[in-house]
């Protein structure tokens, strides 16, 4: 009988610890510090999609055993806001960061290693985030994708040799123009004018005069701000006919809502397309965003929601919010995922494998090349 009877108090015990455990981790939120441009020029471009594609994800993750705090920063692009709003973050105990856009990444990636944090972009270009340490993770296409595909392109589909560039002058737009110069140009291929504008400007028609003097035979011409649609629309006013290259980001910019405004543009970039989708995964994306945020999403929205839904992935598959812990799954587990944006592997350095896809906008609509 008191066999019987220590066994139902151990048993008692046991299952008790169990539910206190359970309810502690069940009551004790994942802090999720996310720094991305709420205001300013690249708030529609960046910040509101990534917001809005998070919460999205959040609403559709089961969290019977994971609750999610996430806090949302402003920094508008700005360099000098970016350390600030991080160290805000810092001080309420978040561990765990998701920053967007270059100009913050390369003033926190450094204090990220430093603290032993753990940081994930979804969009930034720059190659100085790639650093060797897994803690600093990125799921975007980068400038040293982006150039050999600008370059494949120019040299052997176009047969284009000659260009001139009409690029950003911000860290994003300076990574693509460098690597791609020198890709370029490594091929053979020569860029005879470069002409980098502020993302805050919105006239283009003194650098457009002055890139139609050098008869070039192509023009690489990106804008992720709310200026896009005045700049293509400048170039067609003042004749410009060289042909244009651009990305998805330009692209699927929200600010263009006339997508005509680029006809006969090449792009290089993400397989994801709102304007043609191919997968049930897309579709069934683009639907569910429409129905929350009464918009179409943008490259921007998918790496978002596809980067919370690799990081709960990490969170669920550890049980742990200890960013190193996090940070070995991710580079060791994360193998061909398949997101809404298409397969993403992740490796030692937690940077992602990604495919660029090739397309030509033709009567508003996106052509596939290759």
């Amino acid at each position: 009988m008191k066999k019987i009877t220590w066994f139902v108090v151990a048993l008692i015990i046991i299952i008790g610890g169990i539910w206190a455990y359970q309810s502690k981790s069940n009551s004790t939120p994942i802090k999720i510090g996310v720094i991305t441009a709420l205001t300013g020029s690249g708030a529609g471009v960046y910040g509101e999609p990534l917001k809005n594609s998070i919460n999205l994800a959040l609403n559709e993750i089961d969290s019977k055993h994971v609750k999610y705090e996430v806090r949302f920063e402003d920094y508008q692009l700005d360099t000098k806001q970016a350390l600030p709003a991080y160290l805000k973050l810092k001080s309420e105990g978040v561990k765990i960061f998701i920053i967007d856009g270059s100009p913050a990444l390369s003033v926190l990636a450094p204090e990220v290693r430093k603290d032993g944090f753990l940081s994930f972009n979804s969009s930034s270009f720059i190659p100085a985030y790639k650093d060797g340490n897994p803690l600093t993770c990125r799921i975007a296409i980068t400038a040293d994708n982006y150039a050999p595909a600008y370059s494949d392109l120019l040299l052997n589909t176009l047969h284009k040799t000659k260009v001139v560039a009409l690029i950003p002058n911000y860290e994003p737009g300076v990574a693509i123009l460098t690597a791609f110069k020198e890709e370029f140009e490594k091929r053979g291929g020569q860029v005879v004018f470069e002409s980098l504008y502020s993302k805050d400007g919105n006239d283009f028609r003194t650098e457009i005069q002055k890139i139609k003097s050098y008869n070039a035979d192509a023009i690489i011409a990106v804008n992720y701000f709310t200026s896009a649609p005045t700049m293509f629309k400048q170039m067609k006013e003042l004749g410009l006919t060289t042909q244009l290259i651009t990305d998805d980001w330009t692209v699927g910019n929200a600010a263009v809502t006339d997508k005509t405004l680029l006809d006969g543009a090449y792009l290089v970039g993400y397989s994801f397309s709102t304007i043609n989708p191919k997968t049930d995964k897309e579709k069934e994306f683009i639907q569910k965003f429409k129905n929350a945020y009464s918009t179409d999403p943008s490259v921007m929205a998918v790496q978002g929601y596809d980067l919370m839904n690799i990081l709960n992935t990490a969170v669920q598959g550890t049980s742990s919010q200890d960013p190193a812990t996090l940070a070995a799954y991710l580079t060791t587990k994360i193998n061909n995922y398949q997101g809404v944006g298409g397969s993403i592997t992740l490796n030692s350095d937690c940077e992602a494998k990604r495919e660029v896809t090739v397309r030509k906008v033709d009567a508003g609509q996106l052509v596939d090349i290759r």
